[in-house]
C-alpha cells in the first residue's frame, strides 16, 4: 500500500525538515526519519537543520529578507492560492536544491545540493528520488554524499563506501523524514512540497512582502507565520499558522516560511524556514530551487532502487509499532497532557543499572528523548548540560533517554562520554517513547515531584533552555511554599 505525507505531521516533519523542523524549524525529528520542519539534518538539521543554542554565528549565503511577518494579507492569500493550484496539477517534478544557513544557523547548517525527480503517485502522495552531498555544517571538513529512493511504499539508501543498501517500510510519513535525517539528508528535499496533498493546506495570516528577483526570475514574496516552541507548558505545533504566535512573540522566538514564488510558472525559488529572534533578527535555512521541470517536461526517476551485485541489505526495522486508525481515520497523536500522571518506565543505564520513574518520585524530572542521529537533538544538549549544572543541587534529575537507535549513527554511550554530558543516561528507550506518545525529536517532559507532568514540548529552538528553566524555577516556587 502506498502512504501519503499527511497534513498533520506538516512541519513537524517539516517539524520536524529543516525541525525541522525541520519543516521546518523547530527540529523535532520522528524515528525513522523525521522530516521536520526541515528543521535539521538539520545537519538534520534536523533534522533538522540543526536547531541551535549557541551564541550568533557570523552570517553567510544568502540573506532573508529582513522584515518578517509584515505585507499584504490578500494579496498574500491570492498568490499562496495560484502556487497551491500549480502545485495541484504537477504531476512530474524534477529540481535542483542548495541548502545554506544565515544568522544562528549559518555555523551548524551544511550546504546541501541535492537533484530531486519526484512522481505524485496513483493512490496519492509522491513517489521520488535525490541524489547529492551535504558538506561542513557543525564540523567544516564532513562531507555526506545520499543516493536514496522512495517508491511511496519502501525507502532505499545506497551507500557506495559501504557497499550497502538500508531499506525501512514506510508506515507513516515521519518515517520518511527520520530515514532521510538517518542518511544526513533531512534537508535535502522540500519537504514543505510533499508533506500533505495540498501544501500549506489550512495556512492564515499569509503576508505578501512584495517582489522579488531570484536567478533572474520575477518572484512574489510571501511569509507564513508558525509557532516553533511550546510555550508554559504547551506543545509545539509546527508547520500550521498559530495565532499563539503573535499572543507570545514577546517573550519566545517565531518562526515561519518565506515562500519565493515565480511569477512565470509559482513554483518556489527559494523558501526560508525562518526563525525570529526576540529582538526581532533573522535566521533562516534557505533553499534556493533552479532546474525546474514539470510535467511532460521532467523526466521519472527509478524509485525502486536495485541493489548492486556484491551489496548487502540492511533492513532498518519502523521504531514503533504499526497503529491501527480508529474508523473515520485519525492522525498523529498529541504528546500526554499538562496534569496527566506521568507513565512509570523501567530502563538501563551503560552499566545495565534498572532505573524507574517511580524511584524519582519526590523530585522534579526533566526527561530529553534523543538519539545520537538527531542532529537537533546534539545541538540542544549543551542546553541541557546547563540545567542539569543549575538544577541538580536544587532537587531536578535529568535524564538523557535515547530511543530509535539506529545502526549506523554513534553508539549512545560512547557518544554521551566523548562529549563529556554527566546527567542520566538510559537506553533502549523506545518503550518510553512510546508510552509518552513521542512522535519527533527532540521531545522534553518534566514532571513535577506528585509524578504528575507539568510540561511537554517537542523541539529543540534557541526558546526552549528559558522555557524549561522557566518552568522548573515555578516548581521550585511552589515547593518553597509547601
Amino acid at each position: 500500500m502506498k502512504y501519503t505525507l499527511h497534513s498533520n505531521v506538516q512541519m513537524r516533519i517539516v517539524a520536524l525538515a529543516f525541525a525541522v523542523g525541520s519543516a521546518f524549524s523547530i527540529l523535532s525529528l520522528t524515528p525513522s526519519t523525521a522530516f521536520a520542519y526541515a528543521n535539521a539534518d538539520a545537519n538534520a538539521d534536523a533534522n533538522a537543520d540543526v536547531v541551535t543554542v549557541s551564541p550568533s554565528a557570523p552570517a553567510a549565503g544568502p540573506q532573508p529578507t529582513p522584515t518578517h511577518a509584515a505585507g499584504d494579507m490578500i494579496k498574500g492569500e491570492e498568490t499562496l492560492a495560484k502556487f497551491k493550484a500549480a502545485w495541484e496539477a504537477a504531476r512530474l517534478v524534477n529540481y535542483f536544491m542548495r541548502v545554506t544557513g544565515t544568522g544562528t544557523f549559518a555555523a551548524t547548517t551544511p550546504t546541501y545540493e541535492s537533484t530531486v525527480k519526484m512522481s505524485r503517485a496513483q493512490v496519492g502522495g509522491w513517489k521520488l528520488t535525490l541524489n547529492g552531498k551535504a558538506t561542513g555544517g557543525t564540523d567544516p571538513a564532513a562531507v555526506t554524499e545520499y543516493e536514496i529512493a522512495y517508491d511511496g511504499a519502501t525507502a532505499r539508501a545506497a551507500r557506495h563506501s559501504e557497499k550497502v543498501v538500508f531499506e525501512r517500510e514506510i508506515r507513516e510519513s515521519p518515517d520518511l523524514l527520520s530515514f532521510f535525517n538517518a542518511q544526513g539528508a533531512r534537508q535535502a528535499i522540500a519537504w514543505e512540497l510533499i508533506q500533505s496533498e495540498k501544501p500549506f493546506d489550512g495556512a492564515t495570516n499569509v503576508a505578501h512582502q512584495g517582489t522579488r528577483e531570484i536567478d533572474g526570475v520575477s518572484c512574489d514574496v510571501l511569509f507564513i507565520p508558525t509557532i516553533a516552541a511550546a510555550v508554559d507548558g504547551d506543545e509545539a505545533d509546527e508547520g500550521k499558522a498559530n495565532p499563539k504566535a503573535n499572543a507570545k512573540a514577546t517573550t519566545t522566538p517565531s518562526r515561519g516560511v518565506r515562500l519565493f514564488l515565480a511569477s512565470t510558472d509559482s513554483m518556489p525559488r527559494r523558501i526560508e524556514r525562518v526563525e525570529v529572534a526576540v529582538d526581532g533578527k533573522e535566521s533562516a535555512r534557505v533553499a534556493d530551487l533552479s532546474a525546474w521541470a514539470l510535467n511532460e517536461r521532467a523526466s521519472a526517476g527509478a524509485y525502486a532502487m536495485s541493489v548492486p551485485d556484491g551489496y548487502r541489505v540492511r533492513v532498518q526495522k519502523s521504531a514503533r509499532p504499526k497503529r491501527v486508525e480508529p474508523a473515520g481515520g485519525g492522525g498523529q497523536g498529541a504528546l500526554l497532557a499538562v496534569g496527566d500522571l506521568a507513565p512509570d518506565f523501567t530502563l538501563k543505564d551503560s552499566t545495565g543499572k534498572e532505573h524507574t520513574l517511580a524511584s524519582f518520585k519526590g523530585k522534579i524530572v526533566l526527561i530529553d528523548f534523543w538519539a545520537t542521529w538527531c542532529q537537533p537533538c546534539i545541538a540542544i544538549m549543551p542546553a541541557m548540560d546547563r540545567i542539569h549544572n543549575a538544577y541538580k543541587d536544587k532537587g531536578l534529575t535529568l535524564i538523557g533517554v535515547h530511543v530509535w537507535a539506529n545502526p549506523s549513527a554513534p553508539e549512545p554511550v560512547k557518544f554521551f562520554k566523548d562529549k563529556g554530558h554527566k546527567y542520566l543516561l538510559l537506553l533502549e528507550g523506545d518503550p518510553a517513547a512510546t508510552a509518552y506518545k513521542v512522535g519527533g525529536i527532540p521531545t522534553f517532559y518534566i514532571i513535577g515531584p506528585d509524578g504528575k507532568i507539568r510540561f511537554r514540548a517537542s523541539g529543540g529552538g534557541p526558546g526552549i533552555e528559558a522555557i524549561i528553566k522557566k518552568k522548573i524555577d515555578e516548581i521550585l516556587a511552589e515547593k518553597a511554599q509547601n
